[in-house]
This record gives C-alpha cells, sequence and structure tokens, in this order.
C-alpha cells in the first residue's frame, strides 16, 4: 500500500467514525461500547449507510449479534489481533 493509499484510508475512516459518532448514541452491552443508529437522521441516510458499507468493505466494523442497529469500529488492539491470526493462518497453510 502507498502512503497515498494509506492516508486515503485513515481520512476516510475518520470520516466514517464521525458521522457514526455523530448520528448515534452510546449503548453498552456486556462491557462493550456499541453505537445505536435506530434514530439516525434522515438527511445524512444515504451519506451513513456509504459510510457503514466502507468500514465493513475494510473488515472493521461489527455488527452486534442480535440488535444490527447496534455498531462498532474495531480498536487498534483488536486489528492488531486479527492481523496477527490471519497471519499465522497463512503460514500454518504454509507449512
Amino acid at each position: 500500500m502507498t502512503e497515498v493509499d494509506r492516508l486515503a484510508h485513515e481520512i476516510a475512516e475518520e470520516a466514517a467514525r464521525e458521522l457514526i459518532d455523530s448520528n448515534s448514541f452510546v449503548e453498552m452491552r456486556d462491557g462493550v461500547e456499541w453505537r445505536d443508529l435506530t434514530d439516525k437522521e434522515f438527511d445524512c441516510l444515504v451519506e451513513l449507510e456509504l459510510e457503514l458499507k466502507y468500514l465493513e468493505l475494510r473488515g472493521i466494523l461489527r455488527r452486534h449479534p442480535t440488535k444490527p442497529q447496534l455498531v462498532r469500529v474495531l480498536t487498534d488492539g483488536e486489528r492488531l489481533e486479527m492481523l496477527t491470526k490471519l497471519q499465522r493462518a497463512a503460514t500454518k497453510g504454509k507449512s
């Protein structure tokens, strides 16, 4: 990934987080902070859906297993853990 690509992802992710945060409220479930999108504003609905799709395609958005209106973006620690697992699986498959 080039520096431009990395920066573009960083900017897009931050914009997505800000839009989600400004159009949702926090709901704690089992010690985990979720964002509730139940009352999202109609004027940004299309943009919000695009941002959610972007984060889903990047593999960093999680939806609550029983309440799909609850979402959260993976933390840096969770991303690192996910990447480590993927790398281990890839290495294991080569041996």
